[in-house]
């Protein structure tokens, strides 16, 4: 009797010990960011209406960047340098005028014409179950008032 009793202790310990390690959460997926990059980090945008106000001023996919899907991408901050307002680019993102989907950056035009001329430089949070990573300075905008042609042409004019 007192070696049944041993033997279904032991069995109920390794239970127990079966069932605690089972329920240890352990992290989905990954995200691999140390190689994140946009190949081409720049984009001048115009305050000028160019091409019409849904016109956007666009990056090219971020590369590099690796992970268990769905990864989720958020502005997360700005800096701002020659000219530049962060209070005024900021508003555009809270007015919906910048946006961050699927690895790509959008300035909408309407939201160029509400920034001073100025470098903008962004940066992003993305992430996905159990995985965030904050990719620094990863992309700027330089805001001009319009295309240098167009700036040509207007002091031609008033000649």
């Amino acid at each position: 009797m007192t070696r049944y009793i041993s033997k279904l202790r032991f069995a109920l310990a390794f239970v127990l010990l079966a069932l605690s390690i089972a329920c240890t959460k352990v992290p989905v997926g990954y995200l691999h960011t140390a190689e994140a990059n946009y190949r081409i980090n720049t984009k001048v945008a115009y305050r000028q209406a160019q091409q019409g106000e849904d016109f956007a001023f666009s990056s090219a996919n971020l590369e590099g960047l690796s992970g268990t899907q769905p990864i989720s991408y958020a502005f997360h901050s700005v800096k701002v340098s020659e000219g530049g307002n962060e209070a005024a680019f900021l508003k555009v993102v809270k007015e919906g005028l910048l946006l961050v989907r699927g690895g790509k950056i959008q300035l909408l035009q309407k939201g160029a014409s509400q920034l001073p001329v100025g470098k903008y430089t962004i940066s992003i949070r993305v992430s996905n179950e159990g995985h965030e990573a904050i990719l620094s300075d990863i992309f700027s905008f330089i805001v001009k008032e319009q295309p240098e042609e167009a700036e040509d042409t207007a002091s031609s004019s008033n000649e």
